[in-house]
């Protein structure tokens, strides 16, 4: 049987880290209003692929032009600017503001666009074994970079549970775990001897019939196919990379 491929869409715990912290770009909005721009695009054009990362990015950029007011309010304070020409001031009180504002509003509204995409990928991909990522990307309406990003980060952050992506062969994989309750019920064996088998042949250094120790299960190394980490796991054991969420190969 198949675990549920999804939890409730909740807000999730996982919060992934950014390429530049929003702290630093919200002070230098205070300090030097072109460091900050700078650092915005750079952060913007690392994350163009990070969907996931697109609500933060704005709510970020919203602070940081609210706080690079109160800056140029202090710089025109410092030079008198403000008393020679009070409209200067409410023009760029009303620019700012209401810039930083409509940030800040539009991070609600990517937030919102990003959770209807999560919900639009579970609803494609469904209770599936196996689908392509190409073709996932394409009926989402996305790209194939952003739909990996996003497939990855839905995984690390639980959003989906047992599922596998195959950037190698471009595919998302359901694993399949089996629960103590699905194994077949096992027939009861008759007596040594009292059924229409022969009895068993004596095993040397044991019991009639008794089978030998079985080989001991050792842990073997493997690769993460997400992010090639190495880890160990045993024979058959379903483990998830604690470096990036995804499930582990059960071989080498």
């Amino acid at each position: 049987m198949l675990k549920p491929l999804y939890k409730t869409m909740h807000k999730p715990m996982h919060k992934e880290k950014a390429s530049i912290h929003g702290a630093f770009i919200i002070i230098s909005g205070f300090f030097l209003i072109p460091l900050a721009l700078i650092l915005l695009f750079i952060r913007f054009l690392k994350h163009r692929d990070r969907g996931y990362m697109r609500a933060r990015d704005f709510r970020v950029a919203g602070f940081a032009v609210l706080i690079s007011f109160l800056s140029v309010r202090s710089f025109l304070q410092y030079f008198d600017i403000d008393d020679n020409d009070p409209e200067v001031l409410s023009t760029i009180m009303i620019v700012t503001i209401s810039l930083g504002l409509f940030l800040l509003i539009f991070s609600l509204f990517a937030g919102w666009r990003q959770k209807k995409l999560f919900a639009r990928y579970r609803q494609i991909f469904g209770g599936e074994e196996s689908m392509g990522i190409d073709h996932l990307a394409q009926a989402a309406g996305v790209s194939y970079n952003r739909a990996v990003n996003d497939l990855r980060y839905m995984v690390r952050a639980r959003l989906l549970l047992n599922v596998y992506v195959d950037q190698g062969n471009r595919q998302v994989i359901t694993q399949r775990v089996q629960e103590p309750w699905d194994d077949e019920p096992i027939p009861s064996n008759p007596q040594n001897g009292q059924g229409d088998d022969p009895p068993l042949p004596p095993v040397p250094g044991g019991q009639q019939g008794a089978p030998a120790d079985p080989a001991p299960r050792l842990p073997v190394a493997v690769h993460c196919a997400g992010c090639g980490a190495v880890s160990t796991i045993l024979p058959d054991e379903i483990k998830y990379c604690e470096f990036c969420g995804n499930i582990l190969p059960r071989s080498g």
